[in-house]
């Protein structure tokens, strides 16, 4: 009997194949079919940090036994397992505004890949908002990525997409539009942020700084000026309320502020690898308070301090790994009260001081440790 429920649903799925396969007018560099949301690349990144190889005497540790026990099958992907996706590969004579006008409407995951030297292409995320069941987009770059090629793939942030729940940008220049920038300066002018630790002040700054625009002349305060710019330097996800994923990848990001994720309530995984990161600012991940898995591995960090990290009470996978710590003490790491896994492997670290991990009384694996340089552990260092 079972045998012949099997037969029938795959018979409806086929024809549901069949029938959207049919239906949809898919462009000709574009592939359009059904998939299982297992089959995607989100997916992929979600399991990452359970099997990622570990280099040298650790890769005989199990990932697997220290994730939490909620499976990602079940929780994330149970409402909809089977999605209408579309890839596409920019050419040289890709238009990407008349690429996107011409996908199916009701896709709900799009892939776009840049093909080799396709030239420059960018995507405003605002002509995605015609897709009203869009869930996940993922952007890939070209392979070769440095300032020195014509061959870039832009993300213009200009409009949010609050109803995306996976983001994957993967060798992608991301630049901000003076719209968003606008709407997240009205929200946090109405809303007054503060933060509880004093900022350091140049007492050798102007205080006022003269700021042309057009043919007229605005003084604005310094520290209003410094704010705009900074807003200008970095990638703002202001509105994207519904954002469980968002992954960054080798995009030459450089820096992050809290500004960045501000408002990212249900942001679980966040993602920021091979990014040239050389420091982490104090609150720099205060808007996003649910997430459970923070990946900064393979960047440049130098130093971690205990502000940095702070307010990830949810948080049960942190991957520092490949990035230049020398030491690690009590002033390190915030209590993280639902950790199960932290992961250093690969560091120069020479010292753990004493009280390192006092706070991390839930944690069951730490990974420390490289082959090119001698830990030493000092008393009470656990």
């Amino acid at each position: 009997m079972w045998g012949c429920v099997v037969l029938l649903c795959l018979i409806l799925l086929q024809n549901t194949v069949a029938l959207w396969e049919a239906d949809a007018r898919c462009p000709k560099i574009c592939t359009c079919r059904l998939e299982h949301l297992t089959e995607t690349p989100i997916y992929r990144f979600m399991q990452n940090n359970k099997n990622r190889p570990i280099h040298g005497e650790i890769q005989s540790i199990e990932l697997n036994d220290v994730i939490p026990e909620e499976s990602l099958e079940t929780e994330i992907f149970q409402d909809k397992p089977i999605v209408r996706s579309a890839t596409c590969i920019l050419q040289t004579e890709t238009v990407p505004i008349e690429l996107i006008e011409s996908l199916p409407k009701d896709i709900e995951t799009l892939t776009i890949i840049q093909g080799y030297k396709s030239g420059n292409k960018t995507i405003k995320l605002s002509g995605l908002l015609q897709f009203k069941q869009l869930l996940s987009i993922e952007l890939l770059g070209p392979q070769l990525f440095h300032n020195r090629t014509n061959s870039h793939l832009f993300c213009e942030i200009d409009k949010p997409l609050p109803d995306l729940k996976y983001l994957s940008l993967e060798r992608i220049l991301i630049k901000n539009s003076k719209s968003q920038i606008q709407n997240f300066v009205r929200e946090v002018n109405e809303d007054e942020m503060t933060f509880e630790y004093t900022q350091k002040f140049d007492s050798n700054a102007h205080v006022l700084t003269m700021v042309q625009q057009g043919t007229n002349e605005e003084i604005l305060p310094y520290d209003k000026y410094k704010m705009h710019e900074e807003y200008a330097r970095v990638p703002l996800f202001f509105g994207f309320k519904n954002l469980n994923l968002l992954r960054i990848t080798s995009c030459e990001l450089n820096i992050v502020h809290w500004e960045m994720f501000d408002g990212l309530q249900n942001l679980e995984y966040l993602l920021l690898e091979k990014n040239n990161l050389h420091f982490i600012p104090p609150f720099a991940f205060y808007g996003t308070p649910n997430v459970k898995t923070l990946s900064l591995s393979h960047n440049n960090l130098l130093d971690i301090q205990i502000t940095d990290l702070a307010g990830l009470l949810e948080l049960a996978y942190l991957d520092l790994s490949f990035n230049n710590f020398s030491q690690l003490s009590e002033l390190s790491l915030p209590p993280f009260p639902k950790l199960k896994l932290a992961n250093f492997a690969n560091n120069p670290i020479t010292v753990i001081f004493p009280n390192t991990f006092e706070v991390m009384n839930t944690t069951d694996s730490l990974i420390i440790g490289s082959d090119d340089m001698e830990l030493r552990l000092m008393k009470n260092s656990f």
